[in-house]
This record gives C-alpha cells, sequence and structure tokens, in this order.
C-alpha cells in the first residue's frame, strides 16, 4: 500500500449496510497488514416515527375508554347496588379463575335465584339482542340490562356519524354530497359528479376493494385538473396527501386516509394544525361523506345498527 499511493475508494451505502473495497488503478484489491482492504459494515435501519406514533395513539384511546367507563359506573351504581350490591365485583373477576374470585359462583353478570348468565344468554344471544330490546320494550327494564348496554356503546363509543339516525333515516345522500361539492368549487371550478345515484351506490358498497373503488369513483368524480382523483382516493379510504390535495407545498407533512383506525386521531391533529382554515372544513365535509357510506353499508337497510346486527345474526 505505502508503495502504490494510486488507489481507488469504493462505497456501497445501503439503508442498513455499508460495503467497501480498496483497489488500485487495475482495480486488484490492495492489502494492508496481509489483509485484503474490503468488508462491510451492517447497522439497524432508519425507522421513522409511525410505529411509535401507533403505539402513542393506542394509549391514549385506551386512557380514554377507561375515563369512559369509569364515568358510566359512577353515574350507574348508585341504582345498581340497590338491586345487586355484588353486581360490579363480579365483572371485575368474570376473567378470574374460580379460585381467585372473592365470590366462589360461575356467573359473571347475573346471579339472582330466577335469572342466572344462562337466562341472560338464551335470552340475549349477542349484545345487540339486547340493545334491539331495550329500543323497542315498553316495559321497565332490569337497571343492570340497561347498564350493559349502555356499557356496550361507551366503551366501544357506538357512533357519532349522523345526530339523525335512530330518531328518523339517515340523511339524503344528494344533501350530503351537494354540500361537499359546493366547497369543493373553491379549489377547482372544473369539478364534476356525472352520476350521483351511482356514487352512492359505489360508496355504500362494501365488498369493493378501496382499489377498485377509487377508480370506479374517478370515473364519475371528473375534474380538468387531478383534483378528482385526489378526491376520489379521499373518499374511498385511500391515503392521501393534503400537498397533493389541495396544491398547497406547506401541507406536505400531512395526509389523512378515513379508513385507518386511527384516523380520529389524525383528524384531531390536523384539527391542531389547520383549525379555522378552508382545508380543514373541507376535510370535514369530506369525512361525512365517507361515514355516510360506512353507515350506509352497515345498515344494509335497517333502521338501526342493532337491527342490522340482529339480522345478520340471525342469517348466518
Amino acid at each position: 500500500m505505502d508503495r502504490d499511493p494510486d488507489y481507488y475508494l469504493g462505497l456501497d451505502i445501503g439503508t442498513n449496510s455499508l460495503g467497501w473495497a480498496v483497489t488500485d488503478p487495475e482495480y486488484r484489491i490492495l492489502d494492508y497488514h496481509r489483509k485484503a482492504m474490503w468488508g462491510i459494515h451492517l447497522f439497524d435501519e432508519g425507522k421513522t416515527a409511525a410505529e411509535r406514533r401507533m403505539h402513542r395513539c393506542a394509549r391514549r384511546r385506551l386512557n380514554r375508554r377507561k375515563q369512559r367507563v369509569t364515568l358510566l359506573r359512577e353515574l350507574f351504581s348508585e341504582e345498581i347496588l340497590k338491586v345487586d350490591p355484588s353486581f360490579f365485583e363480579r365483572l371485575d373477576s368474570s376473567g378470574l379463575h374460580m379460585e381467585d374470585r372473592s365470590e366462589k359462583q360461575m356467573n359473571s353478570l347475573f346471579n339472582d335465584s330466577d335469572f342466572t348468565d344462562v337466562d341472560y344468554h338464551r335470552r340475549f344471544p349477542t349484545i345487540y339482542h339486547l340493545r334491539k330490546y331495550l329500543m323497542e320494550t315498553d316495559e321497565k327494564p332490569d337497571i343492570r340490562l340497561l347498564y350493559l348496554a349502555c356499557h356496550h356503546i361507551v366503551k366501544y363509543r357506538g357512533h357519532f356519524l349522523f345526530g339523525e339516525i335512530g330518531s328518523s333515516q339517515l340523511p339524503d345522500f344528494s344533501d350530503v354530497i351537494n354540500v361537499l361539492m359546493d366547497d369543493l368549487l373553491q379549489y377547482d371550478d372544473s369539478v364534476m359528479i356525472t352520476d350521483v345515484d351511482r356514487l352512492a351506490t359505489i360508496l355504500s358498497d362494501r365488498f369493493i376493494s378501496v382499489t377498485d373503488k377509487k377508480a370506479s369513483l374517478a370515473e364519475l368524480i371528473t375534474s380538468n385538473t387531478g383534483f378528482g382523483k385526489e378526491i376520489s382516493a379521499l373518499l374511498s379510504g385511500g391515503k392521501v396527501k393534503l400537498s397533493k390535495l389541495f396544491g398547497d407545498e406547506s401541507l406536505k407533512d400531512y395526509s389523512i386516509c378515513f379508513r385507518d383506525s386511527s384516523a380520529d386521531e389524525q383528524m384531531a391533529e390536523l384539527e391542531e394544525s389547520l383549525d379555522g382554515t378552508d382545508y380543514f372544513f373541507t376535510l370535514n365535509l369530506c369525512k361525512k361523506v365517507y361515514d355516510w357510506s360506512l353507515l350506509t353499508s352497515l345498515l344494509s337497510g335497517h333502521p338501526s345498527i342493532s337491527s342490522a346486527k340482529v339480522a345478520q345474526y340471525e342469517q348466518h
């Protein structure tokens, strides 16, 4: 090496490795102290904050769930304890082995002489049977049944897509989409929908993949630019970069996907960053159209989610 000062240093740089070699002008590997001068160094690949953010969002969801359930129990506890003092104790120990329970019996919900867990599950095979019964009955239900139904709704948050559902029908799709289209004209005055009824059918069809739904929507939402395709991707549940959607490079760090389980957290973060802007108002309108399609496909013509779930149970 000392006798031949002319040499080449070659590097092969990857995401988690670095290869290197030293050669003479004829590309022969040189040696140093009788060791060939080439090798590779491995290291961990760089990671984005996506995984860390996912865990943070999960912790936040679980904490909020615990807070909701705790508040619900506080609201019901006084009346339930009058009827069944050990009701909450049985619930809390339902996941324990018999020898670990403070009350040595098999039932986890009801332990009355004339009504036990067996009677409950025979009468209400699923929680949706119970919810449907409570919505339709005229008799005064057991306070514990009411708690179980409310617990299920509050724990999994139910739906807050449209306040009208339950007292009437879903809002007409034309009303929902027209509000959105009027707003989209401020970004592209050439955007239009060629067939509203066909658009509603495609959006509410849960058996169409996101890719196929995006392509079908792009044929119905047209524009002279790529704006229609971006809106189609957003409404179909695809991931969209806000910089491409709105044509604003200042939004290059933001994206949204309504289909993600963390969509609510994404919207909350965007609200903090874009609050008071036309961009966030437009995203809310798009989310409402997406929620309409989600709830429509879930209801499948039934007046409530519980009725739809009971019908699915009876079918299968």
